[in-house]
């Protein structure tokens, strides 16, 4: 009998070292599962950080591009001479002003100086458009007209210059969009309003 409760022992510690093997191996294997999720959630994170960047980066860059054009088309409209020239410089303003309007809502900062920008972008593509269908009909664009698209461009100009700044610092990696999205719109708003 002695004999028989020893075996049964030793079974018994033999299935219990087998079962703390199956666990021990099943803990590794969970753990490794843990692990691979991580590295792969991680990836992806970075992934999307990185395509959120690219596009942050295209709209401010398109964004910049349409200012550009919009000051160099604002001073050639107070400097020509036809209606017919007008038109096409105005359509000009008109489509870079709606092109801006987007690339600044795709920005993920809303400030009050991109607040105004919009504001800018809207006036100057309104302004535009009537004054382009008042030249289409042949006639010439007044001294008030002249004096208003004056104004605009020196707001243009204005904006152009503030904008040349950021870029320079988003260039320089002192403004990151990281950042300022994690900061909120007050470290962009800083630079903007300057």
């Amino acid at each position: 009998m002695e004999n028989i409760k020893t075996k049964l022992t030793d079974w018994k510690n033999r299935l219990k070292d087998r079962h703390m093997l199956s666990l021990a191996i099943i803990v590794l294997l969970l753990i490794l599962a843990l692990v691979i999720l991580s590295i792969y959630t991680y990836n992806k994170q970075k992934e999307y950080h990185m395509a959120s960047e690219n596009t942050y980066n295209m709209s401010f860059y398109e964004l910049v591009n349409c200012i550009d054009e919009v000051e160099t088309y604002l001073a050639k409209a107070s400097l020509t001479g036809s209606a017919e020239h007008s038109a096409k410089i105005l359509n000009h303003i008109w489509n870079k002003s709606n092109l801006a309007g987007v690339y600044l809502s795709q920005i993920p900062i809303k400030t009050e100086g991109l607040s105004s920008a919009e504001k800018f972008f809207n006036q100057a593509s309104d302004y535009s458009y009537s004054l382009s269908m008042k030249t289409i009909t042949g006639e010439d664009l007044s001294e008030e007209d002249l004096k208003n698209i004056e104004n605009l461009h020196n707001y243009a100009s204005d904006l152009k210059s503030t904008i040349s700044q950021l870029e320079s610092e988003i260039n320089d990696g002192t403004l990151a969009w990281g950042e300022v999205t994690k900061e909120g719109s007050k470290a962009f708003a800083q630079q903007v309003n300057r």
